[in-house]
């Protein structure tokens, strides 16, 4: 209805475009009634049978293209909105993770009212380092590095701000560059210690099947909805990103061990490498 009530309206103004003006030579103006007003220069009975044939068939394509462009253009607006919608949510797990706030930690206001003050974020976060089995001295000694790559990311959002980048794909890669400090980690604390430090810094841990799609490789050996994928080919997998960069290495035709747990049972699943066939969601589980 829309791009036919907009070709309509090209073509009448197209048509009126078209008339002949009365008289000779350039457009006569229109003589004045008795009001004073300009009389329009057209009859009374001219109208849309006025305005010059248009071919069904060309009118009818013409239709049928400007339907497509509203439909790719909303297809295209849904799309953007996902993504802002993915990057937001990036964006918040990146500051939950890290434990940095969208204002400078070191503000505070002017006026403090009484009574007993809230403890810091840092030693909020130590406490939960401590919750997860970390001892004092490498509680510590972690949330050092975690406050140091917290300011960093103050540091970045401030130039990006003063040089107008704050929200341009640049900014975001900054921002998956520092949170890929958390993850250079892995390597130092080891595989249980980094899964404990994950949890204690409120970060997703495990990898879930939400939903395994019928005849799939993961249906046909045995992955259910539901299962817990701790690990790929003997490796750890915390997050479903690694674990879909897991599933392209190697041979497509070999079988790959994979590690999950079902109702509490440790189970070990043969799966040929390639795509999984499955749906992932992420957990945040305590070691």
């Amino acid at each position: 209805m829309l791009a036919s009530g907009l070709v309509t309206g090209v073509l009448l103004e197209r048509g009126a475009g078209n008339r002949p003006a009365q008289g000779s030579g350039p457009r006569a103006a229109a003589p004045a009634d008795a009001d004073g007003m300009a009389a329009s220069p057209w009859p009374a009975h001219a109208g849309i049978a006025d305005v010059a044939t248009v071919d069904p068939a060309s009118f009818a394509a013409l239709v049928q293209r400007m339907g497509r462009e509203v439909a790719e253009r909303q297809h295209l607006a849904d799309q953007i909105a996902a993504l802002q919608a993915q990057v937001a949510e990036l964006e918040a797990a990146l500051d939950q993770a890290t434990g940095s706030a969208v204002a400078d930690p070191a503000v505070e206001p002017l006026a403090q009212p009484p009574g007993p003050r809230s403890p810091s974020n840092r030693l909020l976060g130590q406490a939960a380092l401590l919750d997860a089995g970390f001892d004092a001295q490498e509680a510590a000694r972690i949330q050092g590095r975690l406050d140091q790559m917290a300011l960093e990311q103050l540091y970045l959002k401030d130039r990006a701000t003063r040089e107008g980048w704050v929200n341009t794909s640049r900014f975001r890669r900054e921002r998956s560059r520092l949170q890929g400090s958390v993850d250079a980690m892995r390597d130092e604390l080891g595989e249980d210690a980094f899964d404990r430090l994950l949890f204690a810094i409120g970060r997703h841990n495990r990898v879930v099947a939400r939903d395994v799609m019928q005849g799939s490789p993961a249906e046909q050996s045995g992955l259910a909805a539901g299962d817990v994928i701790l690990g790929f080919d003997g490796r750890r997998v915390f997050s479903a990103a690694e674990l879909q960069a897991a599933t392209t290495q190697g041979d497509t035709e070999s079988l790959t061990l994979v590690e999950v747990t079902r109702d509490g049972q440790r189970l070990y699943l043969y799966i040929p490498r390639g795509p999984l066939g499955v749906r992932l969601g992420a957990l945040r589980i305590r070691p």
